[in-house]
Formats: structure tokens, C-alpha cells, sequence
């Protein structure tokens, strides 16, 4: 929305939006009212390069939830860079969605909210991360319905660490994979499968040994799908990104690992449960 066409009161929430946003992401390429892209069917009241290699943009607007960003959101996701997309609100208006119906649409769409209180001073009520990384809640249950309830509880923490940090989360993800890889093999040679799991054994020599196991002779897919996601992910998180597509890059590859590792661990406990394997993670 145009700062020029804006009322008194989304004039205060303009400036006080404006002020967080300097102040918490510096003025790297400040625009205001100016389109990020022609390929982007969005002018945000305004945006500006946090780090360098992320745009952050916003919408001053007294509406929780704009048409024009429910618009642009496909064109957003598509990009070829990461965005991350703020509504800044006035108080009153976060507050009168009083069952927080909307502001949870918001979440689940990876979408921030700040607001602007009566004095000009703003809060971030709801962090967001570029909406090509999120990772709902809703979407992450949705995954792990049917895994342990300690599986669950890891890939939930796995979750929170991704949204703000995706290289530590596809980490974690992949230490979950590991450890149960781990778990396994110790099962598999305490029933005298296989020789016993020394400490310096990566999780790729267990599956090797696992394969060679007659006990694994029907489950070598889902050996294969650990070992593929080791080799394909592990050193992921390590990279650095130097511009602002490496980083999109980046962050495509850690969403693809998090949710596949999601699928990884449900096979490696199916197959677990098939040889009556007891095998859950503390």
C-alpha cells in the first residue's frame, strides 16, 4: 500500500514497521513502494536485503492477512531468491482475531506479523522464516503421524531448529537417521546377526554390514534409502552461501532433507518392527 494513500493510523504503523525493520534487519537496498521483480504481482510498502543474500518484504496494511499478498504468495515461492514476507499491522488489529484463526493461516503460510501499538512502537509477534523454507507445524505432524512417539518429539525439535536455522536442522535430521542406523546394528548383533557395533563404525559401515546379513535380505531398499540419504545430505549443512540463489539453493536442498529423512526413518522402523527389532531413540 502506498505510503502516500495511507490513513493517519497506518501512517504511525508505517513508520513504526519501518523503524523495526531498520532496526532489526540494517538498510541494505531499502525500497519503499517499489516492486521487488516484475515477475512478482506485489509493490510491498517496502524491502530491503537482510545479510545480503535474503530480501525481507512488508506490507503496512489494517487487514491481517492482505489480498495482494494471498496474490503474490505463488510468485513469491517461485523466485529465484528467498523472501521473507512481513504483514504490519496495527495492534488492534492482531488483537481482534480473538480465536487466532487467521494469524494461524499466517503461520502455516510462513508468514510474519508485526504489529504497531498507539505510541509507534512495534512488536514482532510472529517470527517467519523465506516462505520457499517453511516448514508448517500442521505439515510436519502430518509427516511423523505414525512414527514413535520419540521419533515425533525428536523430528518436532528437528522442526524448530530447521525454521530458523535449515543447515543445523537438516543436522539434526540426519543424527536421527544415524542413531537409529546405530541402534539397529547394536539390535541386530546382540541377536548374533552380525559382529557387534564398534565405536568408531559410521553409520554407512553398519548398513553395509546390515546388507550382508540374510535377516536384511528383503529390506536392502530401505538400507539403501539410509545410506543414499547419508551420502546425498550429510555435509549439506557445512556449505556456505555467498549469494542470495546459493543460499535458495540451500535452503531447497535442507527442506527436501528434513521431509526425506522423515520418510527414511519410517522405513528404517518398519523394517525394524518386521524383524522384531525393539528399537526407539532416547
Amino acid at each position: 500500500m502506498t505510503s502516500s494513500i495511507l490513513t493517519p493510523r497506518l501512517q504511525a504503523t508505517f513508520k513504526g514497521g519501518l523503524r523495526y525493520l531498520k532496526a532489526n534487519f540494517g538498510q541494505n537496498g531499502l525500497k519503499t513502494n517499489v516492486e521487488i521483480d516484475p515477475n512478482i504481482s506485489w509493490v510491498p510498502s517496502f524491502h530491503l536485503r537482510s545479510r545480503r543474500v535474503l530480501r525481507v518484504a512488508a506490507e503496512i496494511s489494517d487487514v491481517l492477512y492482505p489480498q495482494i499478498i494471498k496474490e503474490a504468495f505463488a510468485d513469491v515461492m517461485q523466485f529465484a531468491e528467498p523472501i521473507s514476507v512481513y504483514v504490519v499491522c496495527p495492534l488492534e488489529v492482531f488483537m481482534a482475531d480473538q480465536k487466532q484463526l487467521t494469524v494461524a493461516r499466517l503461520k502455516r503460510h510462513g508468514i510474519g506479523i508485526i504489529t504497531v501499538d498507539d505510541l509507534g512502537k512495534a512488536t514482532l509477534q510472529c517470527p517467519c522464516t523465506p516462505l520457499v523454507q517453511n516448514i508448517s507445524e500442521e505439515e510436519m505432524e502430518d509427516k511423523i503421524r505414525s512414527l514413535t512417539p520419540t521419533l515425533q518429539n525428536k523430528y518436532r525439535g528437528v522442526r524448530r531448529t530447521y525454521q530458523t536455522n535449515v543447515g543445523q536442522g537438516l543436522q539434526e535430521a540426519g543424527q536421527i537417521i544415524e542413531a537409529f542406523v546405530r541402534a539397529v546394528g547394536e539390535r541386530a548383533a546382540k541377536k548374533g546377526w552380525m559382529s557387534a557395533v564398534g565405536k568408531g563404525m559410521t553409520a554407512a559401515d553398519i548398513i553395509d554390514s546390515l546388507w550382508a546379513c540374510k535377516q536384511f535380505k528383503d529390506h536392502r531398499a530401505e538400507l539403501g534409502g539410509a545410506r543414499n540419504f547419508i551420502k546425498d545430505f550429510r555435509n549439506t549443512s557445512s556449505h556456505p552461501e555467498r549469494t542470495s540463489k546459493e543460499l535458495l539453493q540451500k535452503i531447497k536442498k535442507c527442506r527436501i532433507g528434513v521431509l526425506e529423512a522423515v520418510r527414511i526413518t519410517h522405513e528404517l522402523l518398519s523394517t525394524a518392527r518386521a524383524l522384531s527389532l525393539r528399537v526407539d531413540l532416547v
